[in-house]
């Protein structure tokens, strides 16, 4: 019995809160847009990203190729794989920064309509 009721509650918050969320969504309109907006930020960071990642992994100084040799080995210096593990963890790092600036632009738009 008691489990039975606990779950009804649940049941019944989970619904309500489903129902606010159409209700704003629906009075807010550019909730609509903001998936798109996130997506297209995404692409053009990714872009600019690779990018430059791209620039660094061609700054390698081939090796000389050996007579019967085939294939060509490069080279990097240090600095050159530092530059190019801070362009990863620069790239993660804009990753989360744009889905934390999503989600905040999500929560202050229903905070506002929440309490308006």
């Amino acid at each position: 019995l008691f489990l039975t009721s606990g779950t009804q509650s649940a049941l019944s918050m989970a619904a309500g809160c489903i129902e606010a969320a159409c209700e704003c969504i629906n009075q807010e309109k550019s909730l609509l847009l903001e998936p798109v907006i996130a997506m297209a930020t995404r692409v053009v960071f990714i872009f600019l990203c690779l990018t430059v990642l791209l620039l660094l992994v061609t700054t390698a100084a081939p090796s000389a190729l050996r007579e019967g040799q085939v294939q060509r080995n490069w080279h990097w210096t240090r600095e050159q794989q530092f530059y190019m593990g801070y362009t990863i963890v620069w790239t993660m790092w804009l990753m989360e920064l744009t889905t934390s600036v999503s989600q905040f632009a999500l929560a202050w738009v229903t905070e506002r309509w929440y309490f308006t």
